[in-house]
């Protein structure tokens, strides 16, 4: 019989943490990789990590470049609607320090975390008391984060979440590349379908 605390009972502990989390993102990956939806990739990748994290909330921010901004592209909990409409400045928040330094973050109390901003609170009606960011990254650049709030059990997160959301984190940034990148594609066909429809037209006026 295995004794509670014993060596032998704590690697199997280990080991079934990391086939619970190995099988994740295996059906992670083949998630995010079903769709070329966007909207419906995220929404479930978000969905997805929310659960697995045992979380109340969970958003997606994209930057815009252009601009030096984030936005959310897509939120779960219970304020998910308000949050939608929220931007936040690159270096703002725990999200725009992520997303401005490439760097995750894992805030145990947010209220002893001085980069931390209740904007998102204020709006919201919503208490954020911990959470993890992670930056989406591609070619070694930010493009936006992905960040789950608050653990249901009111455990605090730890460091195999971490690690779990960064996996997360990888096939979700593919996945919003291969979107900008299919939606550039399908507007470069249509532009030049367009251009032959009245090529052809003049031509046959000639």
């Amino acid at each position: 019989m295995t004794e509670p605390g014993s060596p032998d009972l704590k690697k199997q502990s280990r080991e079934a943490l990391y086939r619970r989390e190995l099988n994740t993102i295996l059906r992670f990956g083949a998630l995010v990789s079903s769709s070329l939806n966007i909207e419906t990739v995220l929404d479930n990748a978000v969905k997805w990590a929310e659960e697995f994290m045992d979380a109340e909330a969970s958003s997606i921010y994209e930057l815009d470049e252009a601009n030096n901004f984030l936005f959310v592209r897509v939120a779960t909990g219970p304020k998910k609607e308000p949050v939608k409409g929220i931007i936040v400045k690159l270096g703002e928040g725990i999200s725009g320090y992520v997303v401005q330094t490439g760097k995750a973050m894992v805030v145990h109390d947010v209220t002893k975390e001085k980069r931390f901003s209740d904007k998102f609170d204020r709006i919201t009606g919503f208490q954020t008391r911990s959470m993890i960011c992670v930056p989406l990254m591609v070619r070694n650049q930010p493009t936006g984060a992905i960040q789950v709030i608050n653990k249901r059990s009111g455990k605090p997160f730890n460091r195999a979440d971490l690690e779990l959301l960064m996996s997360m984190a990888q096939f979700i940034s593919i996945a919003m590349e291969n979107a900008k990148l299919y939606q550039q594609m399908t507007e470069e066909i249509h532009s030049t379908t367009q251009e032959l429809k009245i090529t052809q037209e003049k031509l046959i006026r000639t």
